[in-house]
C-alpha cells in the first residue's frame, strides 16, 4: 500500500507498507519512505 501525507515539519512523504494477505492488516516492519518532498510553508497543502 502506498501512503501520501505530511509530517510533523510539513514535509510531503510519499511511503510504502505491505499488507499480510490474511489479516489485510499493514505490517511495520516493512514500512520505507520512497520521497520526501521539503514545502515553502506550513500552510502548503494546495492539490
Amino acid at each position: 500500500m502506498f501512503l501520501y501525507a505530511t509530517d510533523k515539519t510539513g514535509a510531503t512523504v510519499l511511503s510504502r507498507v505491505r499488507l499480510d494477505v490474511r489479516t489485510l492488516a499493514a505490517n511495520p516492519a516493512t514500512y520505507d519512505v520512497l520521497l520526501v518532498i521539503p514545502q515553502p510553508g506550513p500552510t502548503h497543502n494546495g492539490g
